[in-house]
This record gives C-alpha cells, sequence and structure tokens, in this order.
C-alpha cells in the first residue's frame, strides 16, 4: 500500500514538473515574440518599410551565426542531462565540455564576420551594423538553455529571458525616434539577445554550484561530433526557410522589398512560434519516457502531433482570413504585397510543428542521419525552386517556394519514419 501511495505521488510530482517547465517554457518564448510583437509595428513606422528592411537582414545574418553556436546543443545536451539523472558530477562536465565548444566556434564566427565586412560589398556599405547585432551571437556562446531544459527547470531561463528582452524594449522604444535610429535598433535585438545568456549563465553557476572544469580537447571534439548531426539540420533548416530567402531577396533586389516580405513572414513566424515552447518543455520528458514507459511514450507522441496539426491547422485559417487587418495594424496601410505573401504563408502553419516532431523522434531512437537526410533534400528543392520562382512571381515567389517546402517536408517526413520503421523500441543502437 505504501508502494501503490509513493508511486501515485511520484507520478503526480512529474506531472507537475512537466506542466511548470510548459508554462515556463511558453512564457519564456511568449517573451521571445511578444518582444517583436511590440517593437515590430512600432520599428516598422517609425523607420519605414526599407529600413526595416535592413534590420531584418542584419538579423538574419547574426541568425546564421547564431546557428552556428547553439549547433544543436539544445537538443543532444538536452537529451544527455536527461537521461543521466542526478548524477551532479556528470552535469558538470557536460555543461562545460558544451561551453568551451562554443568558445571554439565563437572563433569561427568572429573570422568569418570579419572576413564577410572586409570582403562582401553588400555587408561592407554598412559594417558597424553587423558588428552590434554579433552581441546576441556573443551572449549564446553562455546560454545555458540545454542545462535548464534537461533538468527541467525552465523558471530560470523565463527570468533571465525577461530581464534581457526589458533592457531591449528600454534600448528601443527610447532610441528609436526616427530613421537615423537604425543602429540603435539593431543595438537593442543583439544587447536582448547577449544579455538572456549571461543571466543564464550566472544563474546555472550560482543556483547550481557549478565547479569551473577545463575538459580535453577531444571531450569537446566529442560533443561537437555528437552534435553535428542537428547542426547541419538547423543549417539545412536555414538554407530551405525564409531567412535564406530574404538574404537572397536582399541580395538581388533591395531592402524595400525585404521590408515588404519580412513584415509577412514576421506575422507567420510570431504564430507558428507557439509551437516552440511546447515542444522544448516536452522533449525532456518524452526523452525520458521512451526509456522508462514506452508504450506511454508511443500513445503520447502520437496524441502531440494530432494537437499539433489540428492546432495549427486554425491558427492558420484564422491567419488567412484576418491577414488584411493584422497587415494594417502592423505597418498602419493596407499594404497589400504583404497580404499576398501572409495569405500564402498561412497554409504552412498546419505543417510547421511536424519539424520539430520529426527532429525529436530521430534524436529520441538515435537516428540522427536522418535529420540530415531530410533536411539535405529540402535545401536540395529550394535551391532549384527559389531563384526561377521569384523571376516569375516576385516576392510571392518566395512564398510559393516555402509552401512547397513545407509540404515536402510532411511527406518525406513520413516515408522515412514509416519506411524505417523508427519508432520502435530499440535505444541501444547509436549511428556514431
Amino acid at each position: 500500500m505504501n508502494t501503490y501511495i509513493s508511486d501515485k505521488i511520484n507520478r503526480i510530482a512529474k506531472k507537475n514538473v512537466l506542466f511548470e517547465n510548459i508554462f515556463f517554457s511558453i512564457f519564456s518564448h511568449g517573451l521571445n515574440y511578444l518582444f517583436p510583437l511590440i517593437t515590430f509595428p512600432y520599428l516598422v513606422r517609425t523607420l519605414g518599410v526599407s529600413e526595416f528592411g535592413s534590420v531584418t537582414f542584419t538579423q538574419n545574418i547574426a541568425n546564421y551565426f547564431i546557428t552556428i553556436i547553439i549547433f544543436g546543443f539544445h537538443l543532444t545536451g538536452t537529451n544527455e542531462i536527461a537521461q543521466i539523472g542526478e548524477n551532479v558530477a556528470e552535469k558538470n562536465r557536460i555543461f562545460h565540455e558544451i561551453l568551451f565548444a562554443r568558445f571554439a566556434l565563437l572563433f569561427i564566427c568572429i573570422v568569418i564576420l570579419i572576413t564577410s565586412v572586409l570582403f562582401v560589398e553588400r555587408l561592407h556599405q554598412t559594417p558597424i551594423l553587423y558588428f552590434l547585432a554579433f552581441f546576441a551571437v556573443l551572449g549564446w556562446v553562455f546560454q545555458s538553455d540545454f542545462f535548464f531544459q534537461g533538468i527541467q527547470q525552465m523558471k530560470f531561463l523565463s527570468t533571465a529571458n525577461f530581464i534581457a528582452r526589458l533592457i531591449s524594449l528600454i534600448i528601443i522604444f527610447g532610441g528609436v525616434k526616427s530613421q537615423a535610429d537604425i543602429y540603435v535598433a539593431v543595438l537593442g535585438y543583439g544587447v536582448g539577445g547577449g544579455m538572456g545568456g549571461v543571466f543564464c549563465f550566472i544563474a546555472a553557476y550560482t543556483k547550481y554550484q557549478l565547479q569551473w572544469y577545463i575538459p580535453t580537447w577531444s571531450a569537446i571534439w566529442s560533443q561537437i561530433v555528437s552534435s553535428y548531426h542537428v547542426f547541419l539540420s538547423a543549417m539545412a533548416v536555414n538554407l530551405y526557410s525564409s531567412s535564406i530567402n530574404l538574404l537572397i531577396l536582399g541580395f538581388v533586389t533591395n531592402t524595400l522589398f525585404v521590408g515588404y516580405y519580412s513584415i509577412a513572414d514576421r506575422v507567420f513566424m510570431l504564430i507558428c512560434a507557439i509551437a516552440i515552447p511546447l515542444n522544448q518543455a516536452i522533449f525532456p520528458y518524452l526523452s525520458k519516457l521512451a526509456i522508462s514507459d514506452y508504450s506511454k511514450y508511443y500513445r503520447l507522441t502520437k496524441t502531440i502531433t494530432i494537437f499539433f496539426i489540428g492546432g495549427f491547422g486554425l491558427l492558420g485559417l484564422l491567419l488567412y482570413s484576418l491577414a488584411p487587418i493584422i497587415v494594417r495594424l502592423i505597418s498602419g496601410s493596407p499594404n497589400q504585397q504583404s497580404v499576398e505573401i501572409l495569405r500564402i504563408l498561412a497554409f504552412c502553419v498546419p505543417m510547421y510543428p511536424l519539424g520539430f516532431t520529426y527532429t525529436n523522434l530521430f534524436i529520441i531512437h538515435r537516428q540522427k542521419k536522418y535529420i540530415v537526410m531530410l533536411n539535405g533534400l529540402l535545401v536540395i528543392i529550394n535551391l532549384s525552386l527559389i531563384y526561377p520562382f521569384l523571376h516569375i512571381w516576385g516576392m510571392k515567389g518566395l512564398a510559393f517556394n516555402n509552401l512547397i517546402i513545407f509540404i515536402a517536408m510532411t511527406l518525406i517526413g513520413i516515408y522515412i519514419i514509416k519506411s524505417k520503421n523508427i519508432i520502435q523500441p530499440i535505444l541501444i543502437h547509436d549511428e556514431r
């Protein structure tokens, strides 16, 4: 009887931890997307569409560097820490191996940035913008998201994120008053991203008494090798998502067209971003459950997938219907170009969460090679279609291309999972 009561209490405690982490994850990422929801319309109206396009172009460059720094550790590191239980020494080891791996990646990013600013004409025109945006990249070196997600203590991430975003808001609303203040706008975004990582690092050290540890190069390299599948996947996503499309649009046209497209794309991403905190809170729970109770893990995975598709299908329908109203509220004018793009992107919304679902399955079942395979195919499709679509339909061509990519992702992912029998209770094999 005592055992039954103890088990019941443990199950309730685990559920409470899960719901608490879902709440704080939603809160944290809600801040990430509430922040641009507040600043986005203000910057469009204050800077104008063209200067806002410049800010977006600069942020996209910085986001590529952030992808290099993250390098998949947000999933592989989370997975490792979630599965080692209460072993403090192992948590400390993993934390510092990832920290030093990110320092090594930062050096590569700095070399790439300086070289690009010196020799790429488009970047050479306004080099200060890119260095200001790089503050966010520096902050991500210290970002301890993988640690707090792994131990399922998302409240610390939420607190650090809240403080950093508040600082950003003060910089942007206090300093951006006209088109000439574009540098302040970029600095605001950069500092907000950077300070969040620093605050997380301080919280990890002070709360959990981590001990300074310098890992061996082989240990650092091992972390990089174990995460490169996820990194290639994330980089591939950047090569078939609106991120690369906006960069190409910026290079072949001008920042005005980037501004029009980015207004629609920002709204689309704000809607889809609801899936990110849900996934980050659920992933470590699923990772543990796959080992402890496979049948429950299987049922929960199916339930979550159905919920995502149905819920985001409704969001896509609302986005299509309300597109003219949303664009007018943001830009202060009808802006038909952005409305047409947003309505095309609305059809992508129901498929967006499936990317997280596929990635989770491949990581949990130690089949990370299929992440690379799936995203590699999508990169090929995107790069094959983007230029002809842009030539034929202009900005709308980029949106049509985005829709095709999401359809391809859905179908290829289903094919891999079924043909390779990914969902099976065999977790001891490893592709490395």
